[in-house]
């Protein structure tokens, strides 16, 4: 059933999007690589214009559900943390990552913590896949030291952390994650960022990454790649986002006028 929005609304809405157009173009002006709206979706300024005036001025029309909701993706992060802030979205991202991890009590640490250390999502489960395959009480020892729990946190790096601290998840996430924080800051960019992780900062930067740490990457990576791509399915399924990242670019958020008036 059509939803009626009272005018009220639709001349508020309309001057809110009216007011954020400017912003589709502001900070584009001086990169040439920025796509425009025309490069994107292959019309013309002009009509672009005519389809958000048009589409506004129907919105008393439509129903909520005629309109696709579309965000501005960075480059730096996957589509994942850019909606976690909308709780619209974040349950369904939350239940995503814990059919990942296969565990809720993970997902929800992993994720809020990787938020606010400001990291990819898929590469924080894609680390702890890789060092740990989602294992809380996972164990590996060295010559020296031992390696525990989720991020596998070594207890010569973390001698501040008790033996039940390293299996504990809120505990090994968030040390983890920030530790993981400090290695994209010294390194910036993730593949000199998990080699620090895995080597240390000395050996990397003295030496080199040996073979094995090289090929740890390649897996995170991978499976990195393969995460996020299935989740961009489960959520635009879900959540009905458009996100082209065709380009690598931001996405412009427009609204799907192709739905028809029944």
């Amino acid at each position: 059933m059509k939803s009626s929005f009272p005018r009220q609304l639709s001349i508020s809405a309309a001057v809110l999007v009216l007011s954020l157009i400017p912003l589709l173009y502001a900070g584009v002006a001086d990169d040439k690589n920025t796509e425009t709206f025309t490069d994107i979706y292959g019309i013309s300024d002009k009509a672009a214009d005519f389809t958000i005036y048009s589409t506004i001025e129907k919105m008393d029309l439509y129903s909520p559900e005629d309109f696709i909701r579309t965000v501005v993706v960075s480059d730096l992060h996957d589509i994942g943390y850019v909606l976690y802030d909308d709780d619209i979205f974040r349950d369904q991202i939350i239940s995503y990552y814990a059919a990942v991890s296969g565990s809720y009590e993970i997902a929800e640490a992993v994720l809020r913590n990787a938020h606010k250390n400001d990291i990819s999502f898929g590469l924080a489960f894609s680390l702890m896949w890789a060092e740990s395959s989602f294992n809380p009480d996972a164990y590996n020892r060295n010559v020296v030291s031992i390696d525990r729990g989720l991020f596998q946190l070594n207890s010569e790096s973390f001698p501040q952390l008790s033996r039940d601290d390293f299996y504990d998840i809120e505990t090994n996430v968030s040390n983890g994650l920030a530790y993981l924080r400090y290695c994209l800051d010294l390194g910036e960019n993730e593949i000199v960022a998990l080699a620090i992780y895995n080597a240390g900062h000395g050996r990397v930067s003295g030496r080199g990454a040996p073979l094995m740490t090289l090929e740890y990457i390649s897996k995170i990576l991978e499976y990195k790649s393969e995460l996020e791509r299935d989740f961009e399915r489960y959520i635009s399924q879900n959540g009905k986002i458009r996100a082209d990242k065709k380009s690598g670019k931001n996405l412009i958020p427009v609204v799907d006028t192709r739905k028809t008036l029944k």
